[in-house]
């Protein structure tokens, strides 16, 4: 996932659980055509010229919030990368970043969904740093505290697709009814539907000859304007008859 030959390559192992965003696919989320979740455009991950991720520094410190209310462990890994290797730091924070603005997201739009998924990816993210710890330390260190993670992941993961798979079904039963009134009455209300339709249309079209007939009379000076006396027609100059004797 990281370059071996990083300089703090045992750290990175360490901090690997920052770099995949365990969060299962909702029946809302479409693939792409590489079978993962399209990604947001514009959004968090956008890359500069050279590759590295950006984020502004608003953004970091929303990572960094993530991390230290979701699993303060991160935060001295975190702060020995940003030493170590500020590239790989930069795109740990993206990873904390776009997860933390998915479930933020989900908390608005499906509370009980995101209250699983975060759960999850709690769990996600401690089994993955005892995994990577397990690299360098005396094997079975962790293994009484990695069982009781996984049976919970277990737990949660079948919670979670239990709770998608009523969602769905809800949504199918939903369009069932649709269809079934649909197909139940062919032709409906399409006398009521044209009439409203030539309705809107005639509505729309005196509004436009409205508008036309106000915009010429702008235009048009007023007819009824009184010309000035010396411009009504057969009023002539009088000659002055002083200045010629």
């Amino acid at each position: 996932m990281f370059p071996a030959r990083s300089s703090s390559f045992r750290l990175i192992l360490a901090f690997g659980c920052l770099a995949v965003v365990v969060l299962p696919i909702a029946a809302d989320d479409k693939p792409n055509a590489a079978g993962q979740p399209a990604k947001a455009e514009g959004g968090a991950g956008q890359t500069k010229a050279n590759g590295a991720p950006s984020l502004t520094a608003e953004e970091e410190q929303q990572a960094l919030g993530f991390a230290r209310s979701q699993h303060p462990e991160l935060l001295p890994l975190l702060e020995k990368l940003q030493e170590d290797n500020p590239n790989e730091f930069r795109k740990a924070l993206t990873d904390l970043h776009r997860a933390g603005q998915k479930l933020h997201r989900m908390a608005d739009q499906n509370p009980e969904r995101y209250a699983l998924s975060l759960a999850l990816w709690n769990v996600q993210s401690r089994i993955n740093l005892l995994a990577a710890r397990m690299v360098r330390e005396v094997e079975g260190t962790h293994d009484e505290t990695l069982k009781p993670l996984l049976a919970e992941r277990r737990r949660l993961r079948i919670e979670l697709l239990q709770f998608d798979r009523t969602r769905a079904a809800e949504r199918v039963a939903n369009l069932d009814v649709q269809l079934n009134q649909l197909q139940q009455d062919p032709d409906g209300d399409i006398e009521k539907e044209l009439s409203k339709l030539k309705q809107n249309a005639a509505h729309q079209a005196r509004a436009a000859k409205m508008n036309r007939e106000n915009a010429k009379a702008r235009l048009v000076p007023n007819a009824k304007q009184k010309p000035r006396a010396r411009d009504k027609p057969g009023t002539e100059a009088k000659p002055d008859t002083a200045r010629d004797e």
